[in-house]
């Protein structure tokens, strides 16, 4: 990943999963919106468009086997991504550089905490809490409330990227930055989240196929994506996720 930032890309994907996690997604998971430390320029926006594409293929492929309440941790020689569904239906995102080595361990390392923090956000906005996130995806959502939804994007996309500048600016005190005054005073709803480590993501996708071979024969993905994919597999390059 050609970036010096230690937190790249935090988002949300509907996975569909609920409330039986034990069966195949009742839809193909979505991304529902996410920001990115992503070097970004005229000369370098089409590779941007590929990692992020990379990125979001990635992680709705891992969205149709993921299990509620744990958060897997994947590490590579190109970085680390980290991610929980709570059990409803909404799983968080988050893609650390390889350079980056967290400053505790357990599930008070930096990476998860922050899982747990939106994570625990995501619950509360469900409950009637204030926030601006949302949990519904374009096709869940009333047409009547389509611009509502889009406003609701948008505030939660630049919270996220304020989050991700603030978080890269000191990436070793990530727990001095809260999200919102409020969420001190509401009961931690996440006492029995599990961590797992997987060390590779084939081996989290657990579907008998290598990544390589489903970006490769993916339609969902660009040309240049896929190319770009192959060619950073080819000389071994840090400049693709996952």
């Amino acid at each position: 990943m050609s970036t010096t930032n230690a937190f790249i890309y935090l988002g949300f994907y509907r996975t569909y999963r609920e409330p039986n996690y034990n069966m195949d997604p009742r839809k193909a998971p979505v991304e529902l919106y996410g920001a990115d430390s992503i070097y970004n320029s005229l000369m370098t926006s089409f590779v941007r468009k590929s990692q992020l594409e990379l990125i979001a293929f990635t992680a709705k492929e891992l969205c149709k086997n993921i299990q509620p309440n744990v958060i897997t941790k994947i590490t590579e020689k190109i970085g680390t991504i980290y991610f929980l569904d709570p059990g409803n239906g909404v799983a968080t995102f988050l893609v650390t550089s390889a350079d980056y080595e967290a400053p505790a361990t357990d599930l008070n390392d930096t990476p998860a905490e922050i899982i747990v923090k939106y994570a625990r956000r995501k619950l509360e906005s469900k409950i009637g809490v204030d926030f601006p996130l949302t949990l519904k995806s374009k096709d869940e959502v009333d047409p009547k409330d389509s611009r509502k939804q889009d406003e609701l994007i948008t505030a939660a996309k630049n919270e996220l990227n304020a989050y991700l500048t603030r978080a890269n600016q000191e990436p070793n005190n990530v727990r001095k930055i809260t999200l919102d005054d409020r969420i001190t005073g509401i009961q931690d709803q996440l006492d029995d989240v599990k961590k797992v480590m997987h060390k590779t993501i084939d081996e989290a996708l657990k579907r008998g196929e290598a990544l390589d071979s489903l970006i490769a024969k993916s339609d969902n993905l660009s040309l240049q994506s896929k190319a770009f994919a192959a060619q950073a597999k080819k000389q071994n390059s840090c400049c693709v996720v996952m």
